[in-house]
């Protein structure tokens, strides 16, 4: 499955496949505007893909969901070596 749209960037057609942006959504963790910079085309051109595919726009929510688990690993690994700040943070938004 070998889908392209065309973008237009300094006034000739370049193609990407779905998979390219795919793995550029994948890449960014579903960042649309680092998703486009990275394909070198303007955002509207990534929203005419994710209309085009849906498929393309489950992606976007799962990275972000795996984004944060990935933060929340970081912080429990702060406050387990003592960080000031993590573990104040914890005693602020959980509770002492």
């Amino acid at each position: 499955m070998c889908h392209a749209l065309r973008a237009r960037k300094a006034g000739r057609p370049q193609e990407y496949t779905v998979e390219q942006v795919e793995a550029a959504l994948r890449a960014t963790f579903g960042n649309l505007t680092a998703a486009a910079t990275a394909l070198k085309f303007e955002r509207g051109t990534l929203y005419t893909y994710l209309e085009r595919y849906p498929h393309l726009r489950e992606i976007r929510p799962a990275k972000r969901r795996e984004l944060v688990e990935i933060a929340e690993d970081h912080h429990f690994a702060a406050v387990k070596l003592g960080k000031q700040r993590a573990v104040e943070r914890v005693l602020r938004t959980v509770g002492a």
